[in-house]
């Protein structure tokens, strides 16, 4: 008799797990307050379809696909919707009396547990301006203004660099072919390392990225991977006990690095302000929580510097591709 019973439990438990995605399904499909935006039914089905996107690195691809058949509304998943349109920014992020304010998806901002806030992480408004308002007196036109010698003397680096590359003999021939994108992701983070921790990274000095740089770029398939994760909990707690020492080792060492980098900085005393400047106190202390600190430079280090050697990237493409552009800048 008691056999029976946990044989008829046991089919019990499987019915339901099996019934539970397969009702989630339906309610997603006709049910949801989404139900009626259009867009993919496997995409606003499950979440699956978006994750395979992300962790292949197709997703804003399939975004820009999916408007061109849907329109400028587009259901992408079970709970969310993307929009193609200019209308909808201010929609999304002006801030209105009476308006709750949307917020940042966790999914994608949340700090890492045990971790500090950073300007990206911030979920919280109220920490978001706190941080922006400290950081903000070195980003008037003013302050950047202040250091284009700084900014000229990297880009004087690089073209350097550039006749040299164009000197080299390939093949018996005078000029050597090579993929300028690397390049241009030296200067950028040349310049934001001293803008940021008032010292160089050296790429363009060795001609190679910094070994912190390196493992940056070597983890965006990892992070995408774990991005995808986090919308599943249970998905997301088993892989964290998988990671193996070896590898949480090397986050804490990349981590250090910056930590380091920072530490140097608060130690010194600059004849020319930059944006670390500003977090400074006057007695030496700063004006944020130092892991705030860590966590914000961090950040801030590939986004002032990866975004736009890749807009650079993109703008010589298409100047290369237009000659008629290219020879009209080249007169400027």
């Amino acid at each position: 008799m008691a056999v029976f019973e946990t044989q008829s439990l046991v089919a019990a438990a499987a019915a339901l797990l099996l019934a539970y995605p397969v009702c989630k399904i339906v309610y997603n499909l006709y049910f949801h307050p989404l139900a009626k935006i259009p867009g993919p039914r496997a995409w606003a089905a499950t979440r699956l379809p978006y994750c395979r996107a992300l962790i292949q690195g197709t997703i804003v691809h399939d975004f820009e696909k999916l408007h061109q058949i849907y329109g400028p509304v587009v259901r992408t998943a079970p709970d969310e919707v993307t929009f193609a349109h200019g209308d909808a920014y201010n929609d999304i992020f002006r801030v209105r009396q009476g308006h709750k304010q949307f917020l940042k998806q966790p999914v994608w901002w949340a700090r890492q547990k045990g971790q500090p806030d950073s300007i990206l992480s911030a979920i919280s408004p109220e920490s978001h301006a706190r941080i922006r308002k400290i950081l903000a007196p070195g980003f008037t036109t003013r302050a950047l203004r202040a250091q284009e010698p700084l900014v000229q003397k990297y880009v004087n680096l690089l073209i350097q660099r550039m006749h040299d590359k164009a000197s080299e003999v390939e093949g018996g021939k005078r000029g050597a072919e090579f993929d300028i994108g690397p390049w241009f992701n030296f200067t950028t983070f040349d310049i934001f390392g001293e803008l940021g921790f008032g010292e160089s990274f050296d790429c363009l000095e060795n001609s190679r990225y910094h070994p912190w740089i390196a493992l940056l770029f070597n983890s965006v398939k990892a992070a995408a991977f774990i991005s995808a994760a986090k919308f599943f909990p249970l998905v997301t707690f088993i892989l964290m006990k998988c990671i193996p020492q070896s590898l949480k080792k090397v986050q804490q060492d990349h981590f250090q690095q910056i930590m380091d980098k920072v530490d140097r900085r608060l130690g010194w005393e600059l004849d020319r302000p930059d944006f670390m400047s500003h977090v400074i106190k006057p007695d030496g202390t700063t004006k944020m929580p130092v892991g705030e600190v860590y966590a914000t430079f961090m950040v801030m280090t590939t986004a002032g510097s990866e975004t736009t050697a890749t807009t650079l990237s993109g703008t010589m493409n298409h100047l290369v591709s237009q000659p008629e552009s290219l020879a009209q800048l080249t007169r400027e």
